[in-house]
């Protein structure tokens, strides 16, 4: 019986110390170098939070959005510590949210929730959550840069490339279909790659050769002409991954030279029951243009603090008096958004345009047999 009993002590004492040891590790250290979480959970125990994280080493970022915020999504991004400990803030901004949180498991963090700048900070606590109707993804990284000469100082191109798609999961079939639909989108170009991470290798090989072929000349005729240097940022961002609906984006930033560079927001929206996008003749009822339309210039009006009355031109200079909707829509569990980029429907100087609408806002157009029939139970 002492025996017994001495084993079970050890057994204790070994569990003990392997906890401390993991403890003293780092819960950062426990997570993957490349990682996708949907993590869902309550921020002071009252307002629901849908937060879809990727990890890149030790950056984070994040698109999230809040009940009380009609599901209005946002974006986020920071760093984490050895300790698991991370801060996210808008991106290129110390105003507005700050979370300050913890990975408690590889599954769950705790921290607290500023919605403002100077404002309370409310506790929350999130784990990460695959309810069905959504799917697991995983992400695929690279960074690289290429000289433009063998000379120090000189000029050079960088590219950064995250996509995030279906690895292997349950349902095979459905997970390449899904996985070879996103690397096409984010390719932008028929591609015969069938792996992730060899499509990121073939972007990135074009991209240097037609750097290259651009600018070696013009380097050689000109070495003391201005900046030569070339930069690219795609990065595959998660809004929506419930109910058979994945909701995502690319984000991309491109600079070849110039006043400024070029940024851009394409959505798309995947039905995970048959692998399609979803267009919105999906959502809507017949011949919904034209109400949608009056719906959206009413929506952005109020955005900008118009009357009613007021022309869209004339008062904030935008191109248009009504807005047409588009196909570059995104879906929340709470409503859908249009996202116009630079020159669509504004000048540069304007910013992208980004009109969020309820299904409260939406309901006149909605078709209620349509496949958001069950978010709007």
């Amino acid at each position: 019986m002492r025996s017994i009993n001495n084993s079970i002590n050890m057994k204790k004492s070994i569990g003990i110390l392997a906890l401390a040891l993991l403890t003293l590790a780092g819960v950062s250290q426990q997570l993957p170098k490349k990682s996708y979480m949907r993590l869902q959970g309550y921020l002071n125990d009252q307002v629901e939070v849908m937060l879809n994280l990727v990890k890149i080493n030790d950056s984070l970022y994040a698109d999230y959005y809040l009940s009380v915020d009609n599901g209005a999504p946002r974006v986020a991004g920071g760093t984490i510590s050895d300790d698991g400990s991370f801060i996210l803030r808008p991106p290129f901004s110390m105003e507005g949210p700050e979370i300050r949180g913890k990975f408690i498991t590889r599954q769950t963090m705790t921290g607290t929730w500023q919605l403002e700048k100077g404002g309370t900070r409310y506790k929350f606590s999130l784990a990460e959550n695959y309810p069905a109707g959504s799917i697991p993804l995983s992400v695929w990284f690279q960074v690289a840069t290429k000289s433009l000469v063998s000379k120090s100082a000189n000029p050079r191109a960088y590219i950064e490339q995250c996509l995030v798609a279906p690895g292997e999961f349950s349902d095979p079939v459905l997970s390449d279909t899904l996985r070879k639909k996103m690397m096409g989108l984010f390719a932008s170009k028929e591609s015969q790659a069938t792996d992730p991470q060899l499509l990121l290798n073939s972007l990135q090989q074009s991209y240097f050769g037609n750097y290259l072929a651009d600018n070696l000349e013009l380097y050689r005729q000109m070495p003391d002409a201005g900046s030569l240097n070339w930069d690219l940022y795609k990065l595959m961002h998660v809004v929506y991954n419930d109910r058979d609906l994945l909701s995502f984006y690319i984000d991309s930033y491109a600079f070849t030279g110039g006043a400024h560079g070029l940024g851009a927001q394409d959505y798309t929206v995947i039905h995970m029951k048959t692998g399609k996008t979803v267009t919105a003749a999906d959502l809507f009822i017949k011949n919904f243009e034209a109400a949608l339309s009056s719906i959206l210039t009413s929506k952005l009006k109020k955005t900008e603090k118009l009357l009613p009355s007021d022309k869209l031109s004339e008062k904030a200079e935008y191109f248009l008096d009504e807005i047409p909707p588009n196909s570059n829509f995104y879906i929340t569990g709470t409503g859908i958004g249009f996202f116009y980029n630079h020159y669509e429907i504004a000048p540069y100087s304007h910013g992208f345009t980004d009109i969020f609408l309820t299904f409260d806002e939406l309901r006149p157009v909605i078709n209620p047999g349509g496949l958001l029939a069950p978010l709007l139970k």
